[in-house]
């Protein structure tokens, strides 16, 4: 049955399935963690019964991998996070630290510094991804009380809407009123897409509406996503100019690509050639290799002719705030 059909009160159902769903993957998560803390526990208790012999413990634990069909690497971080850890904080942190965080937690060696990245989490609901960026982008194992007690600048507020998302346009034609021109896809960047009369006829001027691939061939439909998520993009990085001016080839939709050069909104860093210049290039070049791709939103082209962008790496990583939390950029 298509979902305009449905009865009103499927919009409550849905909402129920969704939070019964996310609450049952965190308990799930919470319990993972608690297992490979207990896991850990016992291996540790085992060893010490043969005075922390270092061999033992290597020969055990390799028995336990070819045993249990467990890969080895896992039973050490097990051990790990039963060294680093207690079961009470495990189980303090409940819901809100995944395995996946704890991996990367386990890995720093100073007390000190896995302590200030824990509170970091917390304070910012970072996922793992996002710590994984922030160790690497800030070194964490040579912070500083200073660094960490720095006043920093105002951030933004990121501005992202969804993938494919296009509002029909009518563009003034030579000779026709604006009425009678016909419906175009706003793609953005100035690139505009013809829609089909038979196709156009079940839509409105203005209306928002989203596309579909299926089978090589693409579509569009009504859709409930608002102006706010327009202008939206999938795209890879061809060159890093400096920190905050990129390079990019963006992904239209519909097999259609574009090459644009963009400039981080609201931000300015240092020029290339200066030592903070190089500094912040080198540090924007060092994330954005890893990435595959980033998802960009734009907004309308400043007084140079260039768009401006708001760049995502990976799902939660902003990197316009990312340059100006690491003193590599100042707000303007």
């Amino acid at each position: 049955m298509p979902k305009s059909n449905l009865p009103i009160t499927y919009k409550s159902l849905l909402n129920k399935v969704k939070n019964t769903l996310i609450l049952g993957q965190q308990r799930i998560e919470a319990e993972k963690v608690k297992t490979y803390w207990e896991t850990g526990h016992h291996i540790i208790m085992e060893i010490k019964k043969y005075g922390n012999r270092a061999d033992y413990g290597t020969e055990a634990v390799q028995q336990l991998s070819k045993d249990l069909g467990v890969e080895d690497s896992t039973l050490h971080r097990c051990v790990q996070l039963a060294k680093k850890y207690t079961k009470a904080q495990i189980v303090a942190r409940g819901r809100q630290f995944k395995w996946s965080h704890y991996r990367k937690l386990i890995a720093i060696v100073d007390d000190r510094e896995r302590s200030l990245l824990e509170k970091k989490i917390d304070q910012n609901n970072w996922s793992a991804e996002e710590l994984g960026v922030r160790i690497k982008s800030r070194k964490f194992n040579t912070i500083t009380v200073k660094e960490e007690t720095a006043s920093k600048q105002d951030l933004l507020t990121p501005k992202r809407g969804a993938l494919y998302t296009y509002r029909l346009v009518q563009r003034p034609t030579l000779g026709w009123r604006i009425t009678d021109s016909p419906l175009q896809l706003d793609l953005g960047f100035g690139v505009f897409r013809d829609v089909e009369p038979r196709v156009a006829s079940r839509f409105a001027a203005e209306q928002i509406v989203e596309s579909l691939k299926k089978d090589g061939t693409y579509s569009i439909s009504a859709s409930e996503r608002t102006a706010k998520d327009l202008f939206t993009y999938a795209a890879y990085i061809e060159r890093v100019i400096d920190a905050d001016t990129l390079k990019v080839r963006v992904d239209l939709g519909f097999g259609i690509w574009h090459r644009e050069t963009l400039r981080l909104r609201d931000i300015d860093s240092p020029e290339v050639g200066t030592k903070g210049g190089d500094a912040a290039k080198a540090f924007v070049q060092s994330l954005l290799k890893e990435a595959d791709t980033i998802i960009l939103h734009t907004t309308r082209s400043d007084k140079y002719d260039r768009y401006l962008a708001d760049v995502f790496i990976g799902t939660d990583t902003f990197l316009n705030n990312l340059l100006l939390e690491e003193d590599h950029a100042l707000r303007v």
